[in-house]
């Protein structure tokens, strides 16, 4: 294993994130870009493909408005103690509300 690697690693896990590997991250950082309305030119140079093809079938993961939706609905149900008769949440601790207000923005 590479001392990149390693030191990678060590970075991740100090932030508390699992690393796996080189191709993750670079999937990570295609699809976050893209998530942020960088143009996929824009990417696949960052990441020195030699199309943009190659960047968006292999890197850019996107994921539908009913996907996300979906997803929010779920993390909502996790972290909600009681959810109120009129709807609104009710959650177990601060970090539950602050992750909760940053998903419902």
């Amino acid at each position: 294993m590479s001392i990149k690697t390693l030191l990678a690693i060590e970075r991740f896990d100090g932030w508390g994130i699992s690393w796996h590997g080189w191709h993750g991250f670079r999937r990570g950082l295609a699809s976050n870009l893209n998530r942020l309305g960088v143009d996929d030119s824009v990417i696949q140079r960052i990441l020195r493909h030699s199309t943009v093809a190659a960047t968006q079938n292999h890197c850019i993961k996107t994921a539908s408005p009913d996907a996300i939706a979906a997803m929010k609905q779920f993390s909502e149900a996790l972290l909600c103690s009681t959810c109120a008769p009129d709807g609104s949440l009710r959650v177990k601790s601060a970090m539950q509300r602050e992750y909760l207000s940053g998903l419902l923005v």
